[in-house]
């Protein structure tokens, strides 16, 4: 990553392109300023849905085919014990995180620390419990689209936002050129 972002080719194309040499450290400096709090902004909200989905119940599947296969009535018993397997190791990982912040606040560091292992634990616990699940919906012939990680955003929109919210994301990510054409 440290390639991508101090060799990055829009950063190289805003220095050449800059008709003197002025021009050119301008755009260097606007996309220090614009581009790495924005780089930052970004990586804080994965830093946010991490912790989120540390303590809110996240889906075994986060792709919307997958969940949708797991809430059919036919779906195969076998991936309806890996949910329940996975949902019983989150609540464990969630009460085993509670503690360590308890322990933590009160500034018993033993505790913290058997709790904070105990939750690391849970957590491999409930990633092998998806890796195995994941394996098993495949065997289905399943069309898997990406890899889950990919949906873990929409999904967090999707099931968390207020309806208002969602419209207004969308609205922002739409294109104006596709909005004016929609006028015309």
């Amino acid at each position: 990553m440290l390639s991508y972002f101090g060799t990055d080719q829009s950063q190289v194309q805003r220095y050449i392109s800059g008709s003197s040499l002025k021009e050119s450290r301008l755009g260097l400096m606007f996309n220090a300023v614009c581009k790495i709090p924005m780089q930052f902004s970004i990586l804080f909200i994965g830093v946010l849905l991490f912790v989120f989905y540390q303590f809110e119940k996240p889906p075994l599947f986060f792709d919307s085919a997958s969940r949708a296969y797991m809430a059919r009535k036919d779906a195969d018993p076998k991936l309806l014990a890996y949910k329940s397997e996975f949902d019983n190791s989150h609540t464990d990982k969630r009460r085993h995180l509670e503690e360590w912040l308890r322990a933590k606040r009160s500034g018993d560091r033993p505790v913290a620390k058997t709790a904070f292992a105990a939750a690391l634990a849970e957590e491999q616990r409930s990633e092998q419990i998806r890796d195995a699940a994941g394996k098993e919906l495949a065997s289905k012939n399943l069309e898997a689209k990406a890899h889950d990680a990919d949906y873990v955003f929409i999904t967090f929109i999707l099931s968390q936002l207020p309806h208002g919210i969602i419209g207004l994301l969308v609205a922002a990510f739409l294109p104006r050129h596709c909005l004016r054409r929609q006028r015309n």
